[in-house]
């Protein structure tokens, strides 16, 4: 998911499940400043160049998850927060074995963007 928006500015649509995008206090707290530094960075120019849109799944009840997603909306208004009524970090979990959802989510996503993605004479989607 931290990929996904890393790389955002490529695409018409990413989909992020619980990215890990609060480092400094979360999993990387422990990585050298400069990397720190340069991981936020990206994130924030990825984000901000980005003309598709770029959705994030996070757990409600998960706070730390949920407050770190809230930081996102501030980088491009191509962002949007999907809130599910879960304290797991791994979203993508409890929507495929507890709601069934994953699948569909996915698959309607794909469908929404082969229909509306721009596409040259050629065949091949706009940039």
């Amino acid at each position: 998911a931290t990929a996904c928006l890393l790389f955002a500015r490529f695409a018409h649509l990413s989909l992020a499940f619980s990215p890990q995008v609060e480092l400094r206090s979360g999993q990387g707290r422990f990585l050298p400043e400069v990397v720190l530094d340069r991981f936020e960075a990206y994130m924030s120019t990825s984000l901000a160049a980005c003309k598709g849109r770029v959705v994030v799944h996070v757990g409600r009840r998960h706070h730390f998850d949920s407050r770190a997603a809230r930081k996102l909306l501030s980088h491009s208004p191509h962002v949007h927060l999907v809130y599910h009524e879960t304290d797991l970090h791994n979203t993508t979990k409890f929507l495929h074995e507890r709601q069934g959802q994953l699948t569909s989510m996915v698959k309607l996503a794909v469908s929404q963007v082969m229909i509306t993605a721009p596409v040259r004479a050629s065949g091949t989607l706009c940039e």
